[in-house]
Formats: C-alpha cells, sequence, structure tokens
C-alpha cells in the first residue's frame, strides 16, 4: 500500500527540492497517484524537514503489517537520509491504536535518537466540522450517511486543535509539544511575489 510523509520546506533551497520531488512523482513514479522512492528522497532533501506521517506513514504502516524490527529499519534509513531534520510523529486522535502506535514511536525514538513531536491528524477545522466532513467522505465515495459500510474516520478529534489543548493532551511528553515550535523556527521560506527590479 501506498504510504505517506510529511516534508516541509526550511528555506527557497527547500522549496525547489520539494518542487523537483512532487514533479518526479508525477512524472516518474505516476500510478494512480504519484509516488517517489527513497533514491528521489536520498537526491532532493536538502533543506526539507520530514516527519513520519500519521497512520499511514512509512513507519506506522510498517509496525503495524511488518512488526517492531522493520518499522526500526524504515526509522533509521529516513534518519540515514535527513539527518536532525527527521522526526517521529506521536498521534493522540482517540482511535484505539494510536497507544500501542506511540508505545512503539516513543522506544524507537530512544534506541535511534530521532525526536517525537506531538501532531494530530486534522480533517476540518472545528468540532462542530465533524458532519460537514462526513457528509463530504460519503459525496466523495458515492455512499450515504445511513450506509454502515461506508468509511468513517474512527473518533470525532481530528480538528485543529490549539496550543493549549494539544499541551493538555501530550501533558506527559511536553517535549513532543515544544518540537513544534522547534521545527517552526527551523522553517524561514519567503516568496518573492513580484519582480522589484522595475
Amino acid at each position: 500500500p501506498n504510504t505517506r510523509l510529511v516534508l516541509l520546506a526550511q528555506d527557497l533551497e527547500g522549496y525547489r527540492n520539494l518542487c523537483q520531488i512532487s514533479t518526479i512523482g508525477y512524472q516518474e513514479g505516476f500510478y494512480y497517484k504519484p509516488r517517489i522512492d527513497y533514491e528521489v528522497l536520498q537526491k532532493n532533501n536538502s533543506n526539507l524537514i520530514c516527519l513520519s506521517g500519521g497512520l499511514r506513514g512509512e513507519v506506522v504502516q510498517s509496525f503495524l503489517t511488518e512488526g517492531p524490527e522493520k518499522a526500526l529499519e524504515k526509522v533509521r534509513k529516513l534518519k540515514e537520509i535527513f539527518s536532525d531534520r527527521f522526526y517521529l510523529e506521536l498521534n493522540r486522535t482517540g482511535l484505539p491504536e494510536w497507544k500501542e502506535i506511540n508505545q512503539f514511536l516513543l522506544e524507537a525514538s530512544r534506541i535511534t535518537g530521532v525526536p517525537v513531536v506531538a501532531a494530530n491528524d486534522v480533517h476540518y477545522l472545528e468540532p462542530d466540522d465533524l458532519m460537514a466532513q462526513e457528509v463530504l467522505i460519503c459525496i466523495g465515495t458515492n455512499k450515504t450517511l445511513q450506509d454502515e459500510s461506508r468509511f468513517k474516520l474512527g473518533s470525532n478529534q481530528f480538528y485543529l486543535k490549539k496550543s493549549a489543548q494539544m499541551r493538555e493532551l501530550f501533558k506527559d511528553i511536553p517535549e513532543a509539544c515544544d518540537r513544534t515550535l522547534e521545527i517552526a523556527d527551523r522553517i524561514n521560506i519567503k516568496f518573492k511575489m513580484k519582480d522589484d527590479s522595475g
């Protein structure tokens, strides 16, 4: 199955690399969806920050389908590519599988030295937007709300949480929240919107 990584551009060079990765994914790796491999990441990772992704992330999917040793191999590989620009995403969205996943990610962090960061899989802005999101999913999958076989997010926690809410959610791992600020501080990208030369 396709897995995901989150790539963040630190600056204009990182943005160019992100565009290059996207172009390669569409031109050379396209198969229903754009795809890239480790070789592409190895060649174009400069000035990019990488997060392990949520439930569909490379590391988590490997943990769930192949076990902790294979997932640790993925962590080591991504650390080899991104060095200190790679972070393991912890999530607490109310899905029961995250308890075991987060325990593994914390252990993987201890073993490999890759830092953890608090994340939240966001699908809508406010808690009250859940029903609108459910309707959008139904429209996109040609299902009805009454259809029990339709895709469901699995909890009501997929909204954009405020800083204080995230701090409360991860109060036992405050450094995971601190890392969100660390990542934000590492990003300094400015786009030139028009040519100033006249």
